[in-house]
């Protein structure tokens, strides 16, 4: 399991694409290492954003999304 860790975008530089390349870059790195990535945000911005790039909520005490990874 992998964990999605202190991605931030200040609000300058948001809707221009980083957060998702960012990420994008992330996922591809640990597309060779984990089964899943796991992630804790309380932002509802950030939480919409996840949930638009496939993560899924859960009810977990340590995560709040989770993304099963593919291509292990």
């Amino acid at each position: 399991m992998g964990r999605l860790r202190r991605l931030y975008v200040t609000r300058a530089w948001r809707r221009l694409g980083l957060a998702s390349w960012l990420t994008g870059a992330a996922l591809a790195t640990a597309r060779g290492a984990f089964d899943e990535v796991r992630l804790r945000t309380f932002s509802t911005e950030a939480w919409a954003f996840y949930v638009a790039r496939g993560f899924t909520p859960i009810g977990d005490e340590t995560a709040t999304h989770v993304l099963t990874l593919e291509g292990r």
